[in-house]
């Protein structure tokens, strides 16, 4: 299970890692948004989302993430996220809260599994206190499969982040209405695929909102539906792929 995961499995293959730049937020006052302390839980209910964004009937799972214990990694001291499906434990997350700013880690060796690594080892996901936020890293893959065809995958990684406003959220099992602030995050990856001498346009988006309550934590999230636009050489028509997402809103939660 991927709960702090983006998925871009479409991708999967297209990263490698270069260089990247935080754009600066004024600071404030911390405001904790995501509670971190070994013991934490919250429980989510999930469904899938087809290619248009409505819910797929006979999807809904209930999940949830518990925060089991703290590691020093890559330079920063986090906490370990471990989530669990119909009580089966699932994969381990790693984040860090510094002042006004959500971490989650990125194993860079495995940027073919988790394009998102490319933005690793530390990806802002959340800044708390900024309006927008953004990193962008260069790309480069040999050897990729595109219709049919092999080539070399060459372009720049983007994540940008912004705050969006508020909306109401009711946490159904404690019968609890909050107030959330919302925040949209979209990576991209665009650039171009080359094969046989030709090169073809190619732009990739995967959009994720969220939505954290101040002392409780993440109480909603939608990720995609996503698309990958290739623009195919004359007189051939673009191609538009579409892929399916996911959305999740918190049921109950134990913080301290």
């Amino acid at each position: 299970m991927k709960r702090w995961r983006i998925p871009a499995a479409a991708l999967a293959a297209l990263v490698m890692v270069g260089c990247s730049k935080e754009e600066p937020t004024q600071p404030s006052q911390p405001k904790n948004y995501m509670p971190l302390a070994v013991g934490n839980w919250w429980v989510y209910s999930r469904v899938q989302l087809d290619t248009n964004g409505n819910e797929k009937p006979g999807t809904e799972q209930r999940d949830s993430t518990v925060v089991v214990g703290t590691v020093r990694i890559a330079g920063k001291t986090a906490y370990e996220l471990v989530s669990y499906i119909d009580g089966q434990a699932g994969d381990t997350t790693y984040v860090a809260l510094e002042g006004n700013k959500l971490y989650m880690y990125m194993d860079t060796s495995n940027v073919r599994d988790n394009p998102l690594s490319v933005f690793g080892p530390w990806m802002l996901m959340v800044d708390f206190s900024g309006q927008s936020w953004s990193t962008q890293d260069s790309v480069r893959l040999d050897n990729v499969e595109l219709f049919g065809y092999t080539g070399t995958f060459i372009g720049v990684a983007q994540l940008s982040g912004r705050r969006v406003g508020s909306e109401a959220v009711q946490i159904r099992e404690r019968g609890q209405t909050v107030q959330a602030e919302k925040f949209e995050l979209k990576p991209s990856l665009i650039g171009n695929f080359e094969a046989q001498g030709i090169r073809v346009p190619v732009r990739f988006e995967m959009p994720i909102a969220m939505g954290f309550a101040e002392n409780i934590g993440r109480v909603s999230n939608r990720t995609g539906p996503g698309g990958l636009n290739v623009q195919l050489p004359p007189p051939l028509p673009p191609q538009q792929i579409k892929f399916e997402g996911e959305a999740g809103v918190l049921l109950n939660y134990q913080v301290r």
